[in-house]
């Protein structure tokens, strides 16, 4: 991942927050919804919400 050179990474509330353009961004957003479609496709998800929408386990990232 490739971020432009005017770049800023700011604390709020002690969470890093970074500024900039990821000029990669389509591709990992292709990426990020394809590991989302799997996930739903095997895992039944959890229920966080009255609103019926699906959630990953909490240990999706890992």
């Amino acid at each position: 991942m490739s971020i432009d050179n005017a770049s800023q990474i700011e604390l709020l509330f002690p969470i890093p927050i970074i500024r900039g353009q990821m000029f990669e961004a389509e591709q990992i957003n292709i990426a990020i919804e394809q590991a989302i479609w799997d996930n739903m496709a095997v895992c039944p998800g959890i229920v966080r919400t009255n609103k019926q929408g699906w959630y990953s386990k909490l240990d999706m990232q890992s």
